[in-house]
């Protein structure tokens, strides 16, 4: 045999020190991936537990709504469900700001917000 044949057919010293590092790196890919499905599955269950919860809230909001006055039903419902802005809301119902923002904080919408809680 000569020198050159010697060479390439010996992996050398050092050969098995790649082998152990490219396992290495393909365990850990693995358990990554095994990591990284058990976390969507947590994540998953999660969600949908989230959702149910947020149903449920959603149903008692639409309850105690319901039960308001029609005039206190349109301040919360221009204010929590189409997003306006107090200035909005009070030009829309024709009342003056202090009086829009008294009425959010009155004593009925209070109790409406604490039923409401989880």
């Amino acid at each position: 045999m000569n020198s050159g044949q010697a060479a390439t057919s010996s992996p050398g010293p050092f050969a098995w020190c790649f082998q152990v590092l490219a396992l290495l790196r393909d365990i850990k890919r693995a358990r990554a991936r095994f990591v990284d499905a058990v976390l969507v599955e947590l994540l998953h269950a999660e969600v949908v537990e989230q959702a149910a919860e947020f149903e449920e809230m959603r149903a008692a909001l639409r309850h105690w709504v319901a039960k308001l006055p029609q005039s206190s039903r349109a301040l919360v419902e221009g204010r929590y469900f189409q997003k306006l802005a107090i200035q909005a809301i009070a030009e829309e119902t024709v009342r003056n700001l202090s009086a829009v923002k008294v009425a959010l904080k009155s004593d009925e919408l209070q109790t409406l917000y604490h039923q409401t809680k989880p």
